[in-house]
């Protein structure tokens, strides 16, 4: 399923190399690679087609991780003015997630929380990878034409995750 998916891509981005590597969230995939990738193959050492097969294997799930159902919840709750209640309301939408979309979201930024702490040599702290996975990991039903539904909302969600990952994922 999805999950081994994102546990073999993850394996690929892990190794000491990866992890260090500058900017590796921030290039985009390569036009026709991430539908080629075979994830058992020894040619893909190059660790930013690796990581667009990661973001294009979510921007490409017929339904996004997070349903899009759930999204104006997310929203209603970064919009509270107290952190505790704003980390609480999270926490129980996270926790009403469908099984594998929990299992597979709390994996995702697992990871991304170890990427984050390799930022002083690849760029990628939590606001930045918030902005690269924020609107793939929650996306809209549809194409939203409000810039702060599609990118703004989801990319803070995913920023305030990995900064409290701990206690979001107890």
């Amino acid at each position: 399923g999805n999950l081994a998916v994102v546990q073999k891509l993850r394996f690929l981005v892990d190794r000491e190399r990866a992890v260090t590597s500058d900017g590796r969230y921030m290039f985009p995939e390569q036009a026709g690679q991430e539908g080629k990738l075979d994830l058992d193959s020894a040619e893909w050492d190059d660790i930013h087609v690796v990581t667009g097969a990661l973001k294009f294997f979510f921007r490409e799930l017929p339904q996004p991780l997070v349903p899009a159902l759930l999204l104006p919840d997310f929203r209603d709750a970064l919009e509270l003015s107290e952190p505790e209640q704003c980390l609480s309301k999270i926490q129980k939408l996270i926790d009403s997630l469908p099984r594998p979309n929990h299992d597979t979201l709390k994996y995702i930024l697992e990871h991304l929380c170890r990427v984050i702490a390799h930022s002083d040599k690849n760029r990628m702290t939590a606001h930045n990878l918030g902005i690269v996975f924020g609107p793939t990991l929650f996306r809209p039903e549809q194409e939203a034409s409000d810039m702060a539904a599609h990118v703004f909302y989801p990319g803070q969600l995913v920023q305030l995750m990995l900064n409290n990952f701990a206690s979001l994922f107890t």
